[in-house]
């Protein structure tokens, strides 16, 4: 009797979103892991720890971010029929319009953005947070935006963003 072991299985990959996902307060959130892996094209996707506003559908975890700014890890593992790999990122949701990170819209957003776009202040953290209008750049048109919803009753920042 010969007794043959294979050792060329190659374990599977899961390519990373990075350290952090930002996420728009009330957007919708869809993370299905991308898998390389040469020799196999069967995996197995459990979820070990997912944020609490979401749920596991069909191997993909969705959810609509709350209105509350936190973080939350999202730790998934992919197993092939004799290797594993196991990634874990924070999923970090942002008030939109809070260029200033403070948790708040008010006047101090409109001056945070009015530095940076003028003065060369620090870009709002994710830069997505004073991008108000989702024109996909932090310009004045966003700081009237802002002074627009504050003062007179103006939509929501982000208000119909995608």
């Amino acid at each position: 009797v010969t007794l043959l072991i294979d050792k060329s299985n190659q374990p599977p990959e899961i390519e990373s979103p990075g350290d952090t996902v930002t996420v728009r307060n009330q957007a919708q959130f869809v993370y299905f892991p991308t898998i390389t892996d040469p020799d196999d094209t069967s995996h197995t996707i459990i979820y070990l720890e997912i944020p609490h506003w979401c749920t596991v559908q069909d191997d993909s975890v969705i959810g609509v971010a709350p209105d509350t700014v936190f973080m939350e890890p999202l730790t998934v593992t992919v197993n092939d029929y004799c290797n594993v790999d196991t990634l874990s990122f924070l999923v970090s949701i942002y008030l939109c319009g809070d260029a200033n990170g403070s948790g708040l819209i008010d006047i101090d957003d409109v001056v945070f953005l009015i530095n940076y776009i003028f003065a060369g202040g620090p870009a709002p953290d994710p830069y997505e947070q004073g991008d108000v209008n989702c024109s996909g750049l932090i310009d004045i048109d966003d700081a009237v935006y802002l002074v627009q919803y504050i003062f007179g009753g103006g939509p929501s920042p982000c208000a119909g963003c995608p």
